[in-house]
């Protein structure tokens, strides 16, 4: 490899990891010390999506360069632009401020921005492992890395939270949605089991693996659930169940009703709830008095509690 390309990679490869660094030890609670930031908030925003197209581009062309007949020459540009794009990510991250900005929006970009950093951290590990001969011609997972950074900015320009609120709503959903899967995947395991138990599978009767067995655990060759089994997986259900129950309530009752954002106030955010979440969905809540949803919300952690005491 080119030595100047060899001396330019690493540094870059060194900004990575200094930035994440910076970005996992960022402590967004003490901010006393810090002066007090004039940026406007869609300002930031703003020069966040700037860079994130500045670091599509720079990336792009180091594909070309890399791309055999590789050009380091070429490649020389594009890695010092990277670098300078990732401590001005950093930079700019570090201009919202939890207390100004909100704390979950803060926290937001900061796992976005180390979710890229990361992308660009790989690519350039594979770029500096790889020798660039005739034999590296063939190689094409540095490809894969340029499409995984490209993926990885693509989805923070788009999903950014445009506030604090937003923020809040899309973190609430995406936990929402990761209670419907495990509900989905408990509902799932249970059937099988059913099916298997009672002998109405029809790959089996009929003796025929197509393949797809070895992919969804679903084989002959696979071990079924065992009655202990059966029961664990039943106790897991009611608990994360239970979990799905408090968490619509939560964001129904206490998150979404204190939101500053009338617009969300009255939007359709609890229609868009997962469906299995929708079907253990409580009955309106607005004339329940705070004594009683308290005393709701005690009693369902009790039981949460419980669920989990026997699991163990």
């Amino acid at each position: 490899m080119d030595r100047e390309l060899s001396v330019t990679l690493t540094q870059a490869n060194d900004a990575c990891s200094v930035a994440l660094n910076i970005l996992r030890n960022k402590n967004d609670y003490n901010e006393a010390h810090l002066e007090p930031m004039k940026n406007d908030l869609i300002d930031i925003q703003t020069d966040y999506k700037s860079i994130l197209a500045l670091m599509y581009t720079h990336a792009t062309t180091l594909g070309i360069a890399f791309k055999p007949p590789s050009t380091p020459a070429g490649a020389i540009r594009p890695l010092k632009d990277l670098s300078t794009d990732i401590s001005n990510l950093v930079g700019c991250v570090q201009c919202l401020r939890a207390g100004a900005h909100g704390r979950t929006l803060h926290r937001e970009a900061t796992w976005r921005s180390q979710e890229i950093i990361e992308a660009v951290h790989a690519l350039l590990q594979t770029l500096l492992a790889s020798k660039w001969d005739e034999s590296a011609k063939q190689d094409k997972t540095y490809l894969m890395r340029i499409g995984a950074l490209h993926s990885a900015i693509d989805f923070a320009k788009k999903d950014l939270s445009m506030d604090n609120t937003a923020a809040i709503l899309s973190s609430w959903k995406s936990h929402s949605n990761t209670l419907a899967d495990a509900l989905a995947e408990c509902e799932e395991l249970q059937e099988e089991s059913r099916r298997d138990s009672d002998g109405d599978d029809l790959g089996e009767e009929d003796g025929i693996d197509d393949g797809w067995g070895e992919l969804t655990g679903t084989s002959q060759s696979s071990p079924k659930m065992s009655a202990a089994e059966l029961a664990t997986a039943k106790k897991v259900y009611r608990t994360i169940r239970l979990v799905s129950v408090l968490q619509q309530r939560v964001g129904t009752r206490h998150i979404v009703a204190s939101l500053p954002n009338t617009e969300l106030l009255n939007s359709s955010w609890e229609d868009e709830l997962p469906q299995s979440l929708a079907a253990v969905s409580l009955e309106r809540t607005n004339d329940v008095s705070p004594s009683k949803d308290r005393a709701w919300l005690i009693m369902c952690f009790q039981q949460i509690k419980q669920s989990i005491d026997v699991i163990r």
